[in-house]
């Protein structure tokens, strides 16, 4: 498989871990979702927050925008993103 996927290919306990999950009768390859994984939802009220401190300070860094609100920085981006994507 090397000679074939060169540094890309998987490695033997990987195939044996994935082999064994589908033994087990995992349909899926895409990820599960963890327990501990964050999940933000995009409200009107967040998309107003995160507007009013991006107009306060136009070089407020997003880092400094989701601690600043308690959300994740995906979400901060998600949400600059979609917004200025709508004023253009």
């Amino acid at each position: 498989m090397t000679t074939v996927y060169g540094e890309h290919a998987l490695s033997l306990i990987r195939v044996q871990d994935w082999h064994e999950h589908f033994r087990e009768g995992r349909e899926s390859l895409q990820d599960n979702e963890w327990s501990g994984q964050s999940h933000s939802i995009i409200t009107d009220d967040l998309i107003q927050r995160v507007d009013q401190i991006s107009r306060e300070n136009r070089r407020v860094k997003m880092n400094a925008i989701s601690k600043n609100i308690d959300v994740n920085y995906g979400s901060v981006q998600t949400v600059i993103k979609e917004t200025s994507n709508t004023e253009n």
